[in-house]
């Protein structure tokens, strides 16, 4: 997404601030609905993978903690 605008936005040059603030506003504003969709579903894709990456990671530690301890009991400390 951001590379789309990038490129919209910086096709000519950017006299100061305000203009670039104007331009970004013009150009999303132009986006099409479904490019915005397409993205954010791109997006939660990825962090649910994320999520279940670490989920996994996790658990493995914990079994790995369980195999260097002869299985004794083990706190599980995860994210609060």
């Amino acid at each position: 997404m951001w590379g789309l605008l990038q490129e919209k936005v910086y096709k000519t040059r950017i006299t100061d601030l305000d203009e670039l603030k104007q331009r970004l506003r013009t150009e999303w504003a132009k986006l099409d609905h479904v490019v915005i969709v397409a993205a954010i579903r791109q997006w939660r894709h990825r962090l649910l993978e994320i999520s279940d990456a670490c989920f996994v990671h996790l658990l493995l530690q914990y079994f790995h903690t369980l195999l260097s301890t002869g299985f004794k009991y083990v706190e599980f400390r995860g994210h609060s």
